[in-house]
């Protein structure tokens, strides 16, 4: 069997949004001192309308996997890891929407659903398409 070479594709960065982001216990303790005990109630409001938490880092694309990858900050200030492996050949839709400032791309993948933003979503989106694509033909 052939070895694949996880060659990189491109690299974004980006928010990607997780339904169960929970911060760190000490931290929203540590928020709400900070803010009259406002931070809960905010993260708690946040997480509904949203539905869930915006995390930022990057995403790496390579002809093998979709990675996500939280930024250093929000490594620290999350409670569990929130690192996402996508391998390309469990995507099964890679969809485009609006979003404010910069769009959105939903990444669908053995029956859930992947959500994230960046710049330059519409050509970023594409590309996955075309390495699913190129991985379907191996």
């Amino acid at each position: 069997m052939e070895s694949r070479s996880n060659a990189l594709i491109a690299r974004k960065l980006a928010n990607a949004l997780f339904p169960d982001a929970e911060i760190a216990p000490g931290l929203v303790s540590t928020m709400n001192y900070v803010t009259l005990g406002l931070a809960a109630p905010s993260l708690k409001f946040f997480r509904r309308v949203q539905g869930g938490l915006w995390v930022g880092g990057e995403i790496l694309l390579d002809d093998q996997r979709l990675v996500f990858r939280p930024n250093s900050i929000n490594r620290t200030f999350h409670a569990s890891n929130l690192t996402q492996v996508l391998p390309l050949s469990d995507v099964t839709a890679v969809r485009c929407r609006f979003g404010l400032l910069s769009g959105i791309i939903d990444v669908d993948f053995n029956h859930k659903l992947f959500t994230f933003r960046c710049f330059g979503s519409k050509a970023f989106a594409q590309t996955i398409r075309g390495a699913v694509a190129a991985g379907n033909t191996n």
